[in-house]
């Protein structure tokens, strides 16, 4: 035990003897390094010195300090779980800071969906206000319309044939040309109106007054317009008053 204990102590004096001779031989190549540069400041030179021993205390104080921690193991395992519970708790606050990044994602991504619905509704109501903005004007006119025609309807055509009476063919002619000018002027601002005789009932532009017999046309189909309808673009603004063909009926084979 004695023999062991003191090739210990003869080892240990062999280390820290090497540790001095190293430390002396760094200064000692630290001192001729600095003398052997002239040009070198003076600040520069005491850095180089001042390093050097900074390493080596460094050196010396880095043993102990390992020496201390294992030579005390509840340290060591109160730093590691302090450690610990540092990480858990900014791992805690990343996972509530990235729920709170999802919902106000969430939520920026709604507020544009929103101001995306609400600027194409604009648009729209925009469109259909340039479009439709003159139907109720253009309604009160599609009387005057109405009358126009029923007055040209009203003149015998042999009457203008004949020239019998030349004022009521001036008469008609001023109001086929005011009617005439009313319909232009109506196609400019998109109002058309449309006659559907001979066409199939339809009820989305055509109001059934009445029904008639026409073996000449097809049963369902207009035979009869008292009032032409008016379209605004693609808007029906007033249907054609019209009277339809009645369904034939069906003729019974002859009993034997």
């Amino acid at each position: 035990f004695f023999f062991s204990l003191l090739m210990s102590l003869n080892i240990l004096g062999m280390h820290s003897r090497l540790v001095c001779a190293a430390q002396t031989f760094s200064g000692i190549c630290v001192s001729r390094v600095v003398a052997a540069s002239p040009r070198l400041p003076t600040l520069g030179r005491r850095a180089l010195i001042t390093s050097s021993r900074k390493f080596y205390q460094e050196a010396d104080a880095k043993p102990s300090a390992t020496n201390d921690q294992q030579s005390d193991p509840g340290a060591a395992s109160e730093e590691a779980a302090n450690s610990v519970s540092i990480l858990v708790h900014e791992l805690e606050a990343l996972k509530e800071h990235a729920s709170k990044a999802v919902d106000l994602q969430d939520k920026l991504l709604r507020a544009l969906a929103d101001s995306e619905n609400t600027r194409r509704r604009a648009q729209i109501d925009v469109e259909n206000t340039r479009k439709y903005g003159i139907q109720n004007f253009a309604k009160e006119l599609l009387g005057v319309a109405d009358y126009l025609s029923m007055a040209l309807a009203h003149v015998p055509k042999a009457a203008l044939e004949e020239g019998k009476d030349p004022l009521l063919k001036n008469l008609f002619d001023g109001v086929a040309a005011t009617e005439a000018e009313m319909l232009r002027t109506f196609s400019k601002f998109g109002l058309h109106k449309y006659d559907p005789i001979g066409q199939k009932f339809d009820p989305n532009i055509h109001e059934a007054l009445f029904q008639v017999d026409d073996p000449s046309r097809e049963p369902g189909t207009v035979a009869v317009v008292d009032k032409a309808g008016f379209q605004l673009h693609d808007r029906v603004i007033r249907p054609a008053k019209v009277g339809v063909v009645k369904k034939r009926p069906v003729e019974q084979p002859p009993q034997q």
